[in-house]
């Protein structure tokens, strides 16, 4: 990639400093290196550089196709990703909205506790407190 920011860079200089010589004068100006108007002023392989400059824009070409081609498939996965998070989302509230809180366990718990006591009382009224005092009504020797 630092080779495509390389080229972008010397293909902008390029035409930084052809736009500079046209306000100069392009190939009519002051300098020595006129063409005569049958070739593109500037010399010094003009036609080199404007090769390498088509050349870049090729190789830029291909790199914008592949990052093009990388965003769709980043685009799918943060679409399937929003699906799964959605999902997640919903179980997750599922499992709050059915879970037992620690203040219902506890009530459930007092609840149990009360009605095992309740029941051993009876018990101990219904059976027990007969026996007892049928054993104080015998005789002692």
């Amino acid at each position: 990639m630092s080779n495509v920011n390389t080229s972008v860079q010397e293909a902008l200089t390029v035409l930084k400093n052809a736009r500079e010589q046209a306000r100069k004068g392009g190939d009519n100006g002051g300098g020595g290196d006129h063409t005569g108007g049958h070739e593109p002023p500037g010399g010094n392989g003009v036609e080199a550089r404007v090769a390498k400059l088509e050349s870049d824009v090729e190789y830029i070409k291909r790199d914008v196709g592949e990052i093009a081609h990388s965003i769709k498939v980043i685009q799918g996965d943060v679409g399937v990703l929003k699906t799964q998070s959605a999902v997640l989302i919903e179980r997750t509230d599922t499992i709050k909205s059915d879970m037992v809180t620690k203040a219902q366990l506890a009530m459930y718990a007092a609840g149990t506790l009360v009605a095992i006591v309740a029941g051993t009382w009876w018990i101990v009224q219904q059976y027990l407190a007969p026996i007892l005092v049928g054993l104080s009504k015998l005789p002692t020797t």
